[in-house]
């Protein structure tokens, strides 16, 4: 009776196994076709266009894998410029004067430096990781009228970070991790310029061991 017991209860985990899987799918796909419509890439600058982001993120991700350092993810940067430079030029801020109502600071850096990687989070396994001339991009855009407050009193001053790697493993074209995310960010920084001080940090070097991006 004992072995007819333990047969039954591992029959039941099997099937009870089987239809949580069932169910995860099923929800999956029920929910898969029930996302709202992607915005198109023709849509206003101050509204999130999926279409645009999503060109951006193929572009990078055509370019192949990203390792930090190479010739592919300087050349993910240059298309990160390139789509800044775009979002500076067709920015809704300017007023019906002619008055520019933006400042926009961009600022290129390089970095070098070296840290402890625990293999695995254990002590007593440390890795030391160096890296060199590893570059880094951020833009601050802000409003004019910013620094200027009309009562002449101090205020708190509040901003948006949207930091993001560039750099993938060296087996990874990184269209997920991370050129969805690097254009993302870009498109939001698209959408707050109006409205909002923001700081966009594309940064290398995330892959090969560091918890975080360096710079």
């Amino acid at each position: 009776r004992a072995t007819i017991g333990r047969a039954m209860n591992d029959t039941n985990r099997v099937i009870v196994a089987w239809a949580l899987i069932a169910l995860a799918c099923s929800s999956g796909w029920y929910l898969d076709r029930r996302l709202p419509t992607p915005v198109a890439e023709d849509a206003p600058p101050t509204v999130f266009s999926e279409a645009r982001a999503l060109k951006l993120a193929r572009d990078m991700e055509a370019g192949g894998p990203r390792p930090a350092g190479s010739h592919a993810e300087a050349r993910a940067f240059d298309l990160i410029r390139q789509e800044l430079r775009t979002i500076e030029a067709t920015r809704p801020n300017v007023g019906d004067d002619g008055d520019d109502q933006l400042e926009i600071d961009v600022v290129e850096h390089s970095h070098s430096g070296q840290f402890p990687l625990h293999v695995g989070g254990d002590p007593r396994h440390e890795q030391l990781m160096v890296y060199e001339n590893l570059p880094s991009l951020a833009i601050r855009i802000r409003r004019r009228d910013d620094s200027l407050p009309r009562d002449g009193k101090e205020r708190e001053r509040t901003a948006l970070l949207v930091s993001v790697h560039v750099d993938t493993v060296h087996v990874s074209p990184g269209g997920s991790d991370n050129a969805a995310s690097a254009a993302v960010a870009v498109e939001l920084v698209r959408n707050v310029v109006a409205d909002a001080d923001a700081l966009f940090g594309a940064d290398a070097r995330e892959k090969g061991g560091e918890s975080s991006a360096r710079g």
